[in-house]
């Protein structure tokens, strides 16, 4: 195992899953909410403005975590990094998924016609997300933090000049 390279890879895999979690929340808690207070008249406007600007935000996340997390998923030891890796990536697969199945075609009907329940229903599902997400989270910090600890990571080094 290239454990430097694995461990710069992590890294950047745990900076991308906290952007999203970060995301995620604000969408859930903020955002998504405070669009019932958008005038019916304007909610299609609204809705477009909002997924032409959220894209530049959450693509490049989402693939940068995809793409880190399907790389580290065969280049971890096959031991219990790799099944976490595989495990966070059945996390972003339910994302994935639901992304796709769920929360892309609420927003289109959105856009197409404002109603309350499909607003109601996209702030309810959206909690797969920010749940699967969070988990997510989670074992990112747990592997991320066990690797430092068995590898020595994040110890400093001493100077061997020194008396």
């Amino acid at each position: 195992m290239n454990t430097s390279k694995n461990h710069r890879l992590l890294v950047i895999h745990v900076v991308a899953t906290f952007v999203m979690i970060g995301v995620i929340w604000l969408v859930q808690l903020v955002h998504y909410p405070l669009m019932g207070f958008v005038e019916e008249a304007r909610f299609s406007e609204f809705e477009r403005s909002h997924r032409e600007r959220i894209i530049w935000i959450v693509a490049p996340a989402m693939l940068i975590e995809g793409a880190t997390g399907a790389w580290l998923s065969t280049s971890m030891p096959n031991d219990w990094r790799r099944g976490l890796v595989r495990f966070g990536l059945v996390l972003l697969g339910v994302i994935w998924i639901s992304t796709l199945f769920i929360q892309i075609p609420l927003h289109d009907a959105l856009q197409t016609n404002f109603l309350a329940s499909d607003l109601d229903r996209l702030v309810a599902t959206n909690w797969i997300r920010t749940i699967a997400w969070s988990l997510r989270g989670a074992l990112c910090v747990y592997l991320l933090v066990s690797i430092n600890e068995k590898f020595g990571l994040c110890q400093p080094k001493r100077n061997a000049n020194k008396n």
